[in-house]
């Protein structure tokens, strides 16, 4: 059992009850969210990547989103968008997870400085190509800057060092762009 902040109790599974909208706030499992809770919006966004909740996180975005993968040279458009990348990340890494080091608000914008780790068990689909499964782990030190809008995530910058990511898993350039 999870509490809202509220104390109510309710049960992981039972998403129904994780999102509910009232007064025109967004009700999460964290609690209600207003403009000024963008730190907390961001917390739940890399707590529903932990989860592998595509319908979660996507509840926090915007129909009208951008999200731009920088390294990979990806721009992906709305909650669609923003699914498939997750959804793509989890298929090269099953065991995907993040773990925030820290996380900045000023105004509209949060920048949050991660780590990503995970197995390449899948596919890596990327602009230059794509890469068979390795069984390799990595761990990167990544950035996203968030934009939001209206209690909701309106645009996303993710930053990580391509080069690092392909050296842990032992690719050559050659073999990526193949």
């Amino acid at each position: 059992m999870l509490e809202f902040e509220t104390g109510e109790m309710f049960q992981p599974s039972d998403e129904a009850r994780w999102y509910e909208f009232w007064e025109g706030r967004q009700v999460g499992i964290m609690g209600e969210y207003g403009d000024e809770d963008t730190g907390r919006i961001a917390r739940e966004m890399y707590g529903c990547f932990n989860r592998h909740d595509l319908r979660c996180a996507a509840r926090l975005v915007a129909e009208d989103a951008e999200f731009v993968d920088v390294p990979r040279g990806m721009i992906m458009h709305g909650r669609v968008g923003m699914m498939d990348l997750l959804q793509r990340w989890i298929a090269a890494f099953p065991d995907f997870r993040v773990e925030v080091k820290n996380l900045v608000e000023a105004d509209d914008w949060v920048t949050v400085e991660y780590y990503a780790r995970g197995t390449q068990r899948g596919w890596l689909m990327g602009h230059g190509g794509r890469v068979s499964p390795t069984g390799r782990w990595i761990e990167l030190r990544c950035c996203d800057l968030l934009q939001f809008k209206d209690g909701k995530i309106v645009a996303g910058h993710t930053y990580y060092d391509m080069a690092t990511m392909m050296s842990q898993l032992g690719i050559t350039e050659e073999r990526f762009a193949a």
